[in-house]
C-alpha cells in the first residue's frame, strides 16, 4: 500500500505484478489494473480508485472458493476450515451427549424406555468414536503434518462429516421409534430438546454449509412430521413450527457460510498480494 501511494498519479508505473499496465492514470487503466490484480489474486486484491488514498479492496464474494482461486490459498482455506470443526468437537460431543440421556430420561413409559436405553447406549457409542477421532487429530497435529497435505484435509473432514451425519441419523430414528408410544408431554419435551440442539449445531456446522443444513433436517424434519402426523392440534402446531424453523435455518445457514468462507478467503488471498507487494 505505502508503494502504491507513494507513485505520482502522473507517471507510468507498474508493480511488477502486472507489467505494462500503469499505476493509476486513468479509468480505464485503473480498471484494466483491477482486473489483472483479480485475476492474479483469484479474486480479490488492490485496485486503483478516484477516493480518498487512491486504492480499495476488491472484494471477493463473487469469488469465494472458486475454480480462479490458487492452489495454494484454496489448501488454506480449506485447512482453516477443517481447524474450526475439529475446534468445536469436543463441545459439540459433550452437549450431544447431554441431549441424548434428556432424551433417554423423557421416554416416560417402561416399555418405551426400555427400547430407549438401548438407543442411547448406541448413540454414546458413536460419540465415543467421535471423541476417539478427536484425540487422534489432536494427536496428529502436536506431531506435524496432520493437515498439510489436501488429501489429509480431505480424509480427516469426511471422516468427521460422516460420524455427525451418523448421529444425526439417530437422533431422526428417536420419533418414528417412540413417538407412537409416548404421551403428549414427553413427545413435546423429546422436540424441545432436540429443537435447541439443532440451533447451536447449525451454528457450528455452518463452515460446513451441506453439513449443516444435512444435520438439521435429521434433528428437525422427523420430529415436525411426527407431530404432525400423530399429534393432537396443539402438537401439529409445534411440528408446522419446526417446519418453519427448518425453512429459517436454510436461509441463516447460507449467510454464515458465506461470511465465514469470504473471511477465509480474503484473510489469504490479502496475505499473498502483500507479500507479493512487500518483494517489489
Amino acid at each position: 500500500l505505502r508503494m502504491m501511494q507513494s507513485h505520482s498519479p502522473g507517471r507510468r508505473q507498474d508493480d511488477g505484478i502486472c507489467p505494462g499496465v500503469p499505476l493509476c492514470r486513468s479509468p480505464a487503466r485503473q480498471a484494466a489494473r483491477a482486473d489483472c490484480i483479480m485475476a492474479s489474486m483469484g479474486g480479490a486484491g488492490i485496485a486503483c480508485g478516484s477516493q480518498g488514498a487512491g486504492f480499495r479492496f476488491v472484494s471477493a464474494s463473487e469469488a469465494t472458493m472458486s475454480p480462479t482461486l490458487p492452489d495454494d490459498v484454496r489448501h488454506l482455506v480449506e485447512r482453516d476450515r477443517l481447524r474450526l470443526l475439529y475446534a468445536q468437537a469436543s463441545g459439540s460431543i459433550v452437549i450431544s451427549a447431554a441431549a441424548a440421556i434428556g432424551l433417554v430420561l423423557s421416554a416416560g413409559a417402561p416399555a418405551t424406555a426400555a427400547g430407549a436405553l438401548w438407543w442411547g447406549a448406541a448413540y454414546l457409542f458413536m460419540m465415543l468414536v467421535r471423541a476417539l477421532l478427536l484425540g487422534a487429530y489432536v494427536v496428529k497435529m502436536r506431531r506435524g503434518g496432520g493437515d498439510s497435505d489436501p488429501a489429509a484435509v480431505q480424509r480427516w473432514s469426511m471422516t468427521y462429516q460422516l460420524l455427525v451425519l451418523l448421529a444425526g441419523g439417530l437422533f431422526a430414528l428417536w420419533p418414528p421409534l417412540f413417538f407412537p408410544e409416548m404421551d403428549a408431554l414427553h413427545r413435546l419435551t423429546s422436540t424441545v430438546i432436540l429443537g435447541s440442539l439443532a440451533g447451536g449445531s447449525i451454528a457450528i456446522l455452518s463452515v460446513e454449509r451441506g453439513l449443516a443444513l444435512a444435520y438439521g433436517a435429521l434433528l428437525i424434519l422427523s420430529y415436525s412430521v411426527m407431530l404432525i402426523a400423530i399429534g393432537g392440534f396443539g402438537e401439529r402446531v409445534c411440528g408446522a413450527l419446526g417446519l418453519l424453523y427448518m425453512f429459517a435455518m436454510v436461509f441463516s445457514v447460507g449467510r454464515t457460510h458465506r461470511s465465514i468462507m469470504e473471511s477465509l478467503v480474503l484473510s489469504h488471498q490479502n496475505a499473498t498480494l502483500a507479500e507479493r507487494l512487500n518483494g517489489q
